[in-house]
């Protein structure tokens, strides 16, 4: 299942993809220049064959991924696109993307101490998979009771820092592809763990690859973080 993987299209900023590797508790490196990563949905209806959704964000505390506390994140309300695509990807974000208006819905990401704590502040987040290079089936084309392993990307911003939160083996060998379930006809889950009780080749429960970016300044300012620790757990079902 580790093919390699480019991933593109995400946030509402550009965010940058470096290959390099430290350790959980690693403090930003020095920067390296590479091109843009990231960009924000514009709205619009979805596509056709596309499955529009509700997303629950677990807001456990055993999870670094939480809810901002409004409730489920539903497809056209509160400004949310929250849809599988017809390509068979995840395309969740706030669509004020390129406007002046904050979103109407965050996602709370704590990260360990060291990091910039975007929420509530936060600008955009957007959370989106890639199945193509996993050789995974569209997610709406998944048999109910299957798991199988999914590229999946959780990038977010601020006015002042970008991060992004890479689950794909193939960018580092240290972290893990994101496991999603077909739980019914209508839901799924997605978790950054469940590897070791499936027995799937996903790699290490709970491990992203991390690079951010500093948009305080007009050059030089994307960095690495490296391998960091972000266990969450998402359940979405499809809308009528």
């Amino acid at each position: 299942m580790r093919h390699a993987h480019q991933y593109r299209g995400l946030a509402a900023t550009a965010f940058f993809l470096l290959a390099s590797c430290a350790s959980p508790d690693a403090v930003p490196t020095g920067p390296k220049a590479i091109g843009p990563d990231v960009w924000p949905a514009k709205g619009g209806p979805p596509p056709q064959d596309s499955v529009r959704l509700a997303m629950t964000v677990s807001d456990d505390a055993a999870f670094q991924i939480g809810s901002d506390s409004l409730g489920e994140y539903v497809d056209g309300a509160s400004g949310m696109r929250v849809v599988i695509d017809a390509p068979g990807n995840l395309q969740i974000t706030p669509m004020n993307g390129s406007s002046t208006t904050p979103p109407q819905r965050r996602l709370d990401v704590r990260y360990p101490a060291g990091l910039v704590h975007t929420f509530p502040n936060q600008w955009n987040f957007k959370i989106k998979s890639d199945h193509v290079n996993n050789g995974n089936p569209r997610i709406q084309d998944m048999t109910v009771g299957t798991s199988l392993c999914y590229n999946v990307t959780i990038a977010h911003s601020d006015r002042q820092v970008s991060y992004v939160n890479y689950f794909n083996v193939a960018l580092n060998a240290g972290a893990s592809y994101a496991l999603i379930t077909r739980t019914t006809t209508t839901t799924w889950s997605m978790t950054s763990g469940g590897v070791a009780s499936t027995g799937l080749d996903c790699g290490a429960d709970n491990i992203s690859y991390m690079t951010g970016t500093d948009l305080t300044v007009r050059k030089g300012g994307d960095f690495v973080v490296g391998l960091v620790s972000l266990p969450f757990s998402i359940t979405l079902r499809s809308l009528p």
